[in-house]
Parts: structure tokens; C-alpha cells; sequence
């Protein structure tokens, strides 16, 4: 007897949500004027709030992409630094991968 596995729900990106990008942009920068300080996910309606993962993901880069907050220098370097090593680690990966004849394994190109 086969195991049957749930099939996550995707989200699609042509699916109609309530808010646009642009209203919940314009709404996040609003609020920032409003209370005078960068908005916690608690100012914001509870029912706006998934809306902002769909758009943006975490609430961080909701806020820097909106321009209410500006990431630190030393934000920035800890994700280049980041970035530099995974494009390290996936380099390795790809030449071992090629070493031992296993190439589609590792289908991804490196950016």
C-alpha cells in the first residue's frame, strides 16, 4: 500500500489578492509619518499583515524595500559576505560534481 504524501499549497503569482503592492507600500510609509517611528507588524492591521509576506517576505525587507528603513553598512557587508560564501561553496560542489561525472545533480548555475 502507497504512502500518500500532502501536496503543499503553492501560492500562486497571478492570484488576486485584496492589496497591491503599491497600498500596502504607501500604507507602510503613511504609518511611519503618522507614528513618527518605524512601524512594528503590530501597527499594522492583522489583516494586511500576510500580504507583506506575499510581496516582500520578512518584515526587515518589507521595510527596506519600502525605503522606511535603510540597511546599515554592516547589514550589507554580512549579506555580501554571505552571498561570497555560498558562491564559494556552490563552485566546490560543481567541481566535485564534475569530477565524479554527476553534473545534472547539480543543475543550478552559480551567479
Amino acid at each position: 500500500m502507497a504512502v500518500s504524501r500532502k501536496k503543499k499549497k503553492r501560492k500562486h503569482k497571478n492570484k488576486q489578492y485584496p492589496y497591491t503592492k503599491e497600498e500596502l507600500t504607501e500604507y507602510l510609509i503613511k504609518k511611519r509619518d503618522e507614528l513618527g517611528k518605524v512601524p512594528a507588524k503590530k501597527d499594522i492591521p492583522e489583516q494586511m499583515r500576510p500580504y507583506y509576506r506575499v510581496y516582500f517576505g520578512k518584515w526587515c525587507y518589507a521595510l527596506e524595500e519600502t525605503g522606511v528603513v535603510i540597511p546599515s553598512a554592516k547589514t550589507l557587508e554580512r549579506r555580501a559576505r554571505k552571498k561570497e560564501r555560498y558562491d564559494e561553496l556552490h563552485k566546490k560542489l560543481r567541481a566535485r560534481a564534475k569530477e565524479k561525472k554527476r553534473i545534472k545533480a547539480l543543475n543550478r548555475e552559480s551567479k
